[in-house]
């Protein structure tokens, strides 16, 4: 079927042999290859509040982490802007490093066009149903059967205060100050924008399927 939405950009991935998306787009141009992919946009706040404490000191302790207190403070210290777009466009290389430069407001617009010509579905944290009704739905007309999930609100988490290194506590949202949070808004001011891009289709389900 054509696609109703095509993209102006044949190749939207700004270089395709780097990152996550670049290894992707690589794969979709492979010929007689029948892939389905699809991705889960989080919340950026909730996103890098989650990060840091899991690789901070809650499950494992990266060498980038600070080395002082874990704290609102230490985090927004040692936190790299946009973190969401830089892992698309250059991949994980540390909570303060990563294998490029920072994000730019061009390259993360061309991740947005890129996530919308290589995924067949970007999903949102927002309403994770949606995304498994995708999903179910588009296993059952490939004949693979349907998806066996449980509540949206059953997500993977961290295990918990009873799991934590000893004398250790998480970041939580409800630290931050009304300052904090918004640095931390501004510091993620382009993962929001791409977070928004997805947020009408990802919960509506008007999706194209290839």
């Amino acid at each position: 079927n054509p696609n109703p939405n095509p993209n102006p950009n044949p190749n939207p991935n700004p270089n395709p042999n780097l990152g996550p998306l670049g290894q992707l787009h690589a794969l979709r141009r492979q010929p007689g290859l029948e892939l389905t992919t699809f991705t889960v946009l989080r919340e950026p706040v909730s996103w890098v509040i989650s990060a840091y404490n899991y690789v901070c000191g809650g499950v494992q302790h990266e060498r980038t982490c600070s080395a002082g207190r874990h704290d609102v403070a230490s985090m927004l210290r040692t936190l790299r802007s946009n973190p969401q777009c830089a892992y698309l466009l250059h991949g994980w290389g540390g909570w303060t490093l990563s294998p490029g430069p920072p994000a730019s407001e061009e390259q993360c617009s061309t991740v947005i066009s890129s996530l919308r010509h290589n995924m067949d579905f970007v999903g949102h944290s927002d309403c994770l149903n949606a995304t498994f009704s995708w999903l179910s739905n588009r296993m059952q007309l490939a004949g693979t059967g349907a998806v066996s999930h449980s509540s949206a609100s059953e997500v993977h988490a961290n295990k918990g205060p009873g799991h934590y290194p000893r004398g250790w506590a998480p970041v939580t949202v409800g630290q931050l100050t009304f300052a904090e949070s918004a640095r931390l808004r501004n510091l993620t001011r382009l993962d929001h924008r791409m977070y928004g891009a997805f947020r009408s289709k990802a919960c509506s389900l008007t999706v194209r399927l290839r």
